[in-house]
C-alpha cells in the first residue's frame, strides 16, 4: 500500500467518501459515463469539492482504483492476522475470497468497466496491468508460504494462471445480475480446478529464477509469522 506521501489525497477527510462513490457511478454508469460531476452528486458533495481533491478524471479514476486495490490488501492482511499459523488455511481462505468476490455482481461490473476502458486509454491499460502484476505478486506470495519447496518463479506461474481463471470466469457470470456463491455448480468446478493446479505443481521439480521482489518480501513476511 503507498503512503500518504505517495498519494496527497488521502490526507483530505473527504477522499474515502468520494473513492466509494466513484466505484458506484462506475459500477452503475460504465466508464463511458463516469465524470467527476455524476460522483460529486452520489457523494453529496459540490463538483469543486472533489476537483480540489482530484483536480483531473484521469487522477480520479487512478485514486479509484488504488482504494479498490487497497480493500484487497486489507482483506488479505486481515486473513493472514485471523489464521497466523497455517500457512495452507491461509492459501484456503484467499482463494476462496476471490471466488467469494466474482460471485458479487457489482465486482463484475466493476472489472468489465476496466477492461473496457483499457481497451481504449492508455492510463487504463497501465493501471489494469499494475492490478494483474500486484494481485499475482500477492497469491503468489501465499502460494509460497504453504509451499515453500516451489521455486518463487513457480509460485508466480501459478498465481498466474489462477488469477486468469478466476477473471476468466467473470465472462460466463459477468452478464447477469444474479448473485451467485461458493456453492453455485461453476464456482465449485472452479474451485476444484484450481486446487488441483496447485497439488499437481507441487509434484513438479521447481524451475527456479529470480523471485520478484514483491514476492520475496511478502514470502519472507508470512514465513516469519509462522516461527
Amino acid at each position: 500500500m503507498m503512503n500518504i506521501e505517495a498519494r496527497p489525497y488521502l490526507n483530505n477527510k473527504q477522499s474515502g467518501r468520494i473513492l466509494e462513490a466513484a466505484r458506484e457511478v462506475f459500477v452503475r454508469e460504465g466508464p463511458a459515463a463516469f465524470s467527476a460531476r455524476r460522483v460529486a452528486k452520489e457523494a453529496g458533495l459540490s463538483l469543486g469539492s472533489v476537483q480540489h481533491v482530484f483536480p483531473t478524471t484521469n487522477e480520479l479514476v487512478t485514486a479509484m482504483i488504488e482504494h479498490v486495490n487497497d480493500g484487497y490488501e486489507a482483506a488479505y492482511r486481515q486473513m493472514a492476522e485471523r489464521l497466523p499459523f497455517s500457512a495452507e488455511e491461509r492459501l484456503k481462505a484467499i482463494i476462496d475470497y476471490l471466488l467469494a468476490d466474482i460471485c458479487r455482481s457489482d465486482v463484475r461490473k466493476f472489472w468489465f468497466g476496466f477492461w473496457s476502458l483499457s481497451c481504449h486509454n492508455a492510463q487504463g491499460q497501465g493501471l489494469l496491468r499494475d492490478a494483474y502484476r500486484w494481485q499475482t505478486n500477492n497469491v503468489a506470495g501465499f502460494i509460497g508460504a504453504a509451499r515453500p519447496h516451489l521455486a518463487d518463479a513457480d509460485c508466480l506461474r501459478l498465481s498466474t494462471h489462477i488469477t486468469a481463471l478466476i477473471d476468466g470466469m467473470m465472462l460466463f457470470t459477468g452478464m447477469s445480475n444474479k448473485a451467485l456463491s461458493l456453492t453455485s455448480p461453476l464456482i465449485v468446478e472452479l474451485r476444484q480446478r484450481i486446487w488441483s493446479m496447485i497439488r499437481i505443481d507441487s509434484e513438479v521439480p521447481p524451475t527456479g529464477g529470480a523471485p520478484p521482489e514483491s514476492l520475496e518480501r511478502r514470502q519472507s513476511t508470512t514465513r516469519s509469522r509462522r516461527k
